[in-house]
């Protein structure tokens, strides 16, 4: 184990994955490995790597300076996100987190108070309430998952600190579970440092539009209902003034968030033009397995962390199983 490291690009030999170039404080170095290579490092830098090894689009590769060790077309491509679309409100009365957590010094007292007791806005989740919803009467299935809780975390910018607002509030996020759209990932030099170009290519789709545009109707139809609604004094964002479509997908666009939920950069699937086989081998390259959400050829229809620990203990099997 070693912290502190950055993978730079896989180690070939004949063929096969033999160790891994990385870089540290004290400069860059080269790990062997006595068997398999394993790639665990998401669906953001798991194609960034095999990228930078020479593994992925020809013209990425070419674009970017890297040697072609192996041409790739799908390393990098088929990202899919969860797009979260946003609802806050104003409560009339002083209830939730936010009085607790929205200057330092009533994070001091919240904090004494969890060391204290473990009970308080320390001890609970980041939503207090998570749902599965259709976004319309007439689906088969649910097709949207929300997320509540009793804080509201006013617009920033990016690199800002995040703040906690003082006035009483509740949050609600939701999103497509099966995104259509699909996005990508390219590097834009030989250099593992330089910035990635990310795509992710949000709401591309008209069914992604749609079912968010609902999603959040159906998120607004949650408070008006009793006894949630003789709480609302009104809602805050996105305003009651953006009702249509299109007005709903710009607001999500501009002011959501993503789920942390990226997959799909390097599928497995039965083509040979798929990344990885059904033992989690890159094709191509004896010796290099990837067990990671960049591996999984179709959105999962929730969050990611059961299905991953799920993955790693299958992978644990399949590579044990193949020595």
């Amino acid at each position: 184990m070693r912290t502190g490291t950055r993978v730079e690009h896989v180690l070939f030999r004949n063929g096969r994955a033999v160790g891994l170039r990385v870089a540290a404080k004290g400069g860059s170095t080269t790990v062997h490995a006595t068997r398999d290579v394993i790639l665990s490092l998401g669906s953001l830098n798991t194609p960034k790597v095999l990228q930078l090894s020479g593994i992925g689009p020809r013209s990425v590769l070419q674009a970017a300076g890297v040697a072609v060790y192996l041409d790739r077309d799908t390393v990098g491509r088929g990202l899919r996100e969860h797009r979260c679309a946003t609802l806050r409100l104003q409560l009339k009365e002083d209830l939730g987190y936010n009085r607790q957590l929205s200057s330092s010094v009533a994070q001091a007292l919240t904090a004494a108070r969890y060391l204290a007791t473990r009970k308080g806005p320390l001890a609970a989740p980041s939503f207090d309430i998570v749902g599965f919803v259709k976004s319309q009467p007439d689906v088969d299935r649910p097709d949207g998952q929300i997320m509540l809780g009793p804080w509201t975390i006013p617009p920033y910018n990016l690199g800002e600190p995040v703040a906690i607002e003082r006035q009483a509030g509740v949050s609600c996020l939701g999103m497509v579970l099966r995104p259509t759209s699909e996005g990508s990932i390219e590097i834009t030099s030989a250099d593992p440092s330089a910035p990635q170009r990310i795509d992710p290519n949000y709401l591309e789709t008209e069914y992604d539009r749609t079912t968010t545009a609902n999603l959040l109707r159906t998120m607004r139809g949650i408070f008006e209902q009793s006894p949630i609604a003789e709480r609302i004094s009104h809602e805050t964002y996105p305003g009651q003034r953006v009702r249509s479509d299109g007005d709903v997908v710009d607001t999500v666009l501009d002011g959501g968030y993503c789920g942390y939920h990226a997959a799909g950069t390097c599928a497995m699937g039965p083509s040979d033009d798929d990344v990885v086989d059904d033992q989690l081998r890159v094709r191509g390259i004896d010796g290099l397995r990837v067990v990671d959400c960049s591996v999984m050829p179709t959105m999962v229809a929730g969050n990611l962390n059961g299905p991953m620990m799920a993955m790693a203990w299958r992978a644990a099997d399949l590579i044990i199983d193949g020595r």
